[in-house]
């Protein structure tokens, strides 16, 4: 599903705790079970691994690990970046959840 159910969400951006780098936030621009268009002015890196928690359709989804598979970085220094979810599990609760808010 892309930007039906998700568009401008907000998203929270957390990072390893190993890192130690201040917890950011951002816009979903895209939401597929498998992956994730996000807007932010965090810095992010490409294969950077960063935890998502958001909320769709009433289900909360908390630091849903992700790979930054690229990102480019505008003139007003916003960051656009795809990302990859990680967890199979949690990407099959989405597809689920996903499903449900389409079908409304």
């Amino acid at each position: 599903m892309k930007r039906a159910a998700a568009q401008d969400a907000p998203v929270a951006l957390r990072f390893a705790p190993e890192l130690a780098r201040a917890d950011g936030w951002g816009r979903l621009t895209e939401l597929t079970a498998t992956s994730a268009g996000v807007s932010t002015m965090t810095k992010i890196s490409r294969r950077e691994k960063i935890f998502l928690s958001f909320e769709l359709a009433g289900e909360r989804f908390r630091d849903l690990p992700a790979e930054v598979l690229w990102v480019e970085t505008d003139a007003d220094g916003y960051n656009a970046a795809e990302l990859r979810f990680l967890d199979q599990v949690e990407s099959r609760r989405l597809s689920t959840v996903l499903l449900d808010a389409l079908s409304r």
